[in-house]
């Protein structure tokens, strides 16, 4: 709340504009970082590459998010891409490896829906 309010007291935040850009840097981001998680995925494999990634988005996030300044909204945005994209680059492999394959529709329509209730709660 305190950036919001701090950004609208700057002469305001082009709303259009950030959510434009907010759409474009999450495609952009998305197909970037496919090849990234598919070389961490051979690496360290799936049972430890998404806590790897995770852990480092984490750290990345947190000492971006308090930084008051408004060109720091495109980090968050591609931060927020880079999570979203390893985490279906990396859940449909570890769901196929660890559960029955009678599981993956299952598990995979659990996932798309958990997807979609969060993009609709971020708009």
């Amino acid at each position: 709340q305190w950036k919001s309010d701090r950004l609208s007291s700057t002469g305001g935040l082009d709303v259009p504009f950030q959510l434009s850009m907010f759409n474009v840097l999450q495609s952009a981001a998305g197909f970037i970082a496919i090849p990234l998680f598919a070389s961490l995925l051979a690496r360290f494999g799936h049972r430890h590459a998404p806590f790897c990634a995770t852990a480092l988005l984490a750290v990345l996030w947190l000492a971006v998010v308090p930084l008051p300044w408004e060109w720091t909204l495109p980090i968050l945005y591609l931060l927020a891409a880079c999570h979203r994209q390893m985490f279906f680059s990396t859940f449909f492999t570890f769901i196929s490896s660890e559960y029955p394959p009678q599981l993956f529709a299952t598990l995979s329509g659990f996932a798309n829906v958990l997807a979609g209730l969060g993009t609709t709660l971020q708009n």
